[in-house]
């Protein structure tokens, strides 16, 4: 719920016709016209700054990086589900004509 908050304040903030007007004074007029109507260098130029902010505000106000804390990844592991807990029991079981039941070296 709060990434879905920080994403549309920044986008409100970002499109406003007011940031258009503030940014084409600082930067020219390229960026808008005097009414606040975005030009296209505008658009990828507020879209980019879009971007950063997002992704830094998220970065600040996000408590957790994953969903999954660190000790319910632990437990994930340990808990004998997963491919080694598959490859244990399928032990040396054919899976085909000619191959055997082994661990691959790359999972993904």
């Amino acid at each position: 719920m709060a990434t879905a908050l920080i994403t549309v304040a920044s986008f409100v903030a970002v499109s406003h016709p007011a940031t258009y007007k503030a940014t084409s004074k600082l930067l020219g007029s390229w960026i808008a016209s005097s009414d606040g109507l975005p030009k296209m260098g505008g658009l990828v130029l507020h879209a980019v700054v879009f971007i950063f902010l997002v992704g830094l505000l998220m970065h600040l106000f996000s408590g957790r990086k994953s969903g999954f804390s660190p000790a319910e990844i632990d437990a994930d592991v340990t808990d004998g589900v997963g491919p080694d807990a598959w490859f244990k029991q399928l032990g040396n079981k054919q899976m085909g004509p000619d191959t055997t039941a082994r661990k691959p070296d790359r999972m993904f």
